[in-house]
C-alpha cells in the first residue's frame, strides 16, 4: 500500500554507487527513481549501482566521510579525526630545556672540580 509520500518502508529499494576504494558516490531510491512500467529498475540509476540494504544506505551516510563499503559490509576508514591539541602546546619543550639546563649546570661544576684538581 502506497503512501502520500511514496510506497511503504519495506518496498523501497536502495542502490549505491561505489569507487574503487568503496567510498559512496551516489545512491538512488526507488520512491524516488520509481521502477519502469515492467517492474525493472528505472533507467536513471547507473547499470554500475548494486542493490544495498535500508541500513546499509543509513550507515553509510551516517559514518561520512570514513565509511566504506566492502564486500557487503560497511567499514570505517580513511584518517582518523583529528586530536585536540595539548592545553600548552610547548609543555614537553619546556621540560626538555628544563633538564638540559640542569644537565649542563652540572657539566659545569663537573669541569671546574676537574680543573681544580690539575
Amino acid at each position: 500500500m502506497s503512501t502520500p509520500i511514496g510506497p511503504p518502508e519495506e518496498e523501497k529499494k536502495y542502490y549505491g554507487v561505489f569507487n574503487e576504494k568503496g567510498d559512496p558516490r551516489g545512491f538512488y531510491i526507488s520512491d524516488i527513481y520509481t521502477p519502469e512500467k515492467d517492474g525493472s529498475r528505472n533507467a536513471k540509476i547507473p547499470k554500475e549501482a548494486i542493490e544495498i540494504t535500508r541500513q546499509v544506505w543509513w550507515d553509510l551516510l551516517e559514518g561520512q566521510p570514513l565509511a566504506q563499503y566492502h564486500d557487503g559490509k560497511v567499514t570505517m576508514t580513511g584518517d582518523p579525526p583529528i586530536e585536540r591539541p595539548p592545553e600548552d602546546l610547548f609543555g614537553d619543550v619546556k621540560s626538555k630545556i628544563s633538564e638540559l639546563m640542569v644537565a649542563m649546570a652540572e657539566l659545569k661544576e663537573e669541569i671546574k672540580q676537574l680543573k681544580e684538581k690539575k
